[in-house]
C-alpha cells in the first residue's frame, strides 16, 4: 500500500514537471519600423539576418530570431500558410531517415518532439515554421530545410499569422 502510494505520487510529481517544461511563457514582442512593399499580415523570413517580420501595419513589423537550414538546401521564394498545429507529432521524413539512421517513426509532442510546441506550415512541400526543443540552435543554419523559432515566438507568431498568409523566404 505504502509503495502504490509513493509511486501514485512520484507519477504526478514527474507529469507536473513535465507539463511545466512544455509550458509556454508568455511573450508580447513590440512592433516595430520596417519597411516594406507587403501588405500586414504577410511574413517576411530574411535568412542571411536570421530573422523572421511578421507585418504588423503599414511601415511595422514583429521581428524574431530563427534558425535557418542548411546552406544548399534553403527554400527561397514565394509560398503561403497552409495550415497550423498545436502540439503536432514528427513524422521524419524519407530523406531525414536516410541521413540519420536510428530516427524513431513519428514522435509526440512534448519536450522530444523537434517541431517544438508549435508548427505552421506551408506551401511548399515539407517546408514549415516551428518551434524547436533545440533553442540554442537559433541564429544558425543547421535545419533540414525548416525555419525554426524559440518556442515562446512560435507560440506568438501563431496566434497572430493567418491561413492563407504570403511567406516570402528571401536570402
Amino acid at each position: 500500500m505504502v509503495l502504490r502510494q509513493a509511486l501514485t505520487l512520484l507519477a504526478t510529481l514527474l507529469f507536473a514537471a513535465t507539463n511545466a517544461a512544455w509550458a509556454v511563457p508568455p511573450r508580447t514582442p513590440a512592433p516595430e519600423p520596417f519597411v516594406s512593399k507587403y501588405k500586414p499580415g504577410t511574413i517576411i523570413v530574411r535568412i542571411r539576418e536570421r530573422r523572421l517580420y511578421h507585418l504588423t501595419g503599414p511601415g511595422q513589423a514583429v521581428s524574431y530570431s530563427i534558425g535557418a537550414a542548411r546552406p544548399g538546401i534553403q527554400f527561397y521564394g514565394r509560398t503561403m500558410v497552409t495550415q497550423k498545429r498545436e502540439r503536432p507529432i514528427w513524422i521524419p521524413t524519407r530523406n531525414q531517415r536516410r541521413l540519420y539512421r536510428g530516427l524513431p517513426g513519428r514522435v509526440v509532442p512534448g519536450p522530444d518532439n523537434p517541431l517544438g510546441s508549435r508548427a505552421i506550415n506551408l506551401a511548399a512541400n515539407n517546408l514549415r515554421i516551428h518551434g524547436t526543443n533545440e533553442p540554442a540552435t537559433i541564429g544558425h543554419a543547421l535545419s533540414d530545410g525548416c525555419i525554426r523559432m524559440r518556442d515562446v515566438d512560435i507560440e506568438n507568431l501563431f496566434q497572430r499569422a493567418k491561413l492563407g498568409a504570403l511567406v516570402i523566404i528571401e536570402r
